[in-house]
């Protein structure tokens, strides 16, 4: 059975829910980065940047694994939760999690790029696997925010709102069930290559 549709007026929630909300944060966020490229990254030395990619990698592995595969499953199975509300709070998670990476995707892709340059600069050579871990992430957060998570979210919102129970959604939606397995499998492909591309850029540290 159906319940009432759930209305609100919290402007956090409209936002992240808003289809446009990934754009509204990286379009600000490219200009911010554009000034950053300017004053930080071109000045840099290749060890700073080589630096900041280690810590932005280790820092984005820990903070996806962390929402993702530790909270997300201990919310999933709090008793105290009906299936409505879960969903509910399961679409608010994605959605800020997405909002995150999206704005760290900008800042990974124009540290990896200018780090990129200066190595080939200086004639030397990045090997594939390293390029394939570095870009990975990026290109998966890309393409869950174009493709999967407003895909999730309108049907999501049918269920809130009151249009069927959070059963049939993982029931009879065909995309539902599917999509969130590929989503999870994609953000597990992210986290290892995350964990790679740290490893990589921090042992580099040593010479």
């Amino acid at each position: 059975m159906s319940r009432p549709p759930m209305k609100t007026n919290n402007k956090v929630s409209n936002f992240l829910l808003d289809p446009w909300s990934t754009a509204k944060v990286v379009l600000p966020s490219a200009a911010v980065q554009l000034i950053i490229h300017q004053t930080v990254f071109k000045k840099a030395s290749l060890r700073e940047l080589t630096l900041g990619l280690t810590l932005l990698n280790a820092i984005w592995f820990a903070t996806t694994l962390n929402m993702s595969y530790i909270e997300t499953p201990l919310l999933a199975n709090v008793p105290s939760l009906d299936e409505i509300t879960k969903l509910d709070v399961g679409r608010h998670r994605f959605n800020w999690i997405n909002k995150i990476e999206a704005t760290v995707s900008l800042v990974s892709l124009d540290l990896y790029l200018n780090w990129n340059d200066r190595i080939v600069k200086h004639n030397g050579f990045v090997d594939n696997v390293l390029k394939a871990a570095a870009l990975a992430p990026i290109a998966i957060t890309v393409f869950q925010s174009v493709y999967f998570l407003p895909k999730f979210n309108r049907r999501a919102a049918e269920t809130v709102q009151g249009g069927a129970t959070a059963q049939d959604l993982w029931e009879r939606d065909p995309f539902f069930l599917k999509g969130h397995r590929t989503y999870i499998t994609l953000d597990t492909i992210k986290i290892s290559a995350l964990a790679v591309a740290g490893l990589r850029f921090g042992l580099m540290l040593k010479n």
